[in-house]
């Protein structure tokens, strides 16, 4: 719809655009202010893609998880404090009631 701007288009909304880095130069590689976003897009391939994954190929199964269990739910929850938060490794630094809890 961007690109055919149909009269009373106000906006696109996108959602996670996915972009792979085109093929290094034949000169000789990634330039040194390329080689950092390189290396945060193969942390996030290998450690952070999981569950892209588990939604495009089996999403039922972490809606049964997250629906019939208890833990399954606090532990979803849980990973994403630990996962969205600046919790120095420690996702219970990410819950500020935690301390107040007696």
């Amino acid at each position: 719809m961007a690109k055919q701007q149909p009269a009373g288009l106000v906006a696109i909304h996108l959602n996670l655009p996915i972009l792979f880095p085109p093929p290094p130069p034949p000169s000789g590689g990634y330039t040194a202010a390329e080689q950092p976003a390189l290396g945060q897009l193969g942390k996030y391939v290998s450690d952070a893609s999981g569950y892209a994954s588990i939604q495009a190929t089996r999403p039922q199964t972490l809606g049964y998880g997250l629906a019939d269990s208890p833990v399954g739910q606090a532990m979803w929850i849980y990973e994403k404090f630990q996962a969205w938060s600046d919790n120095k490794g420690d996702p219970a630094e990410a819950i500020l009631s935690r301390s107040h809890v007696g």
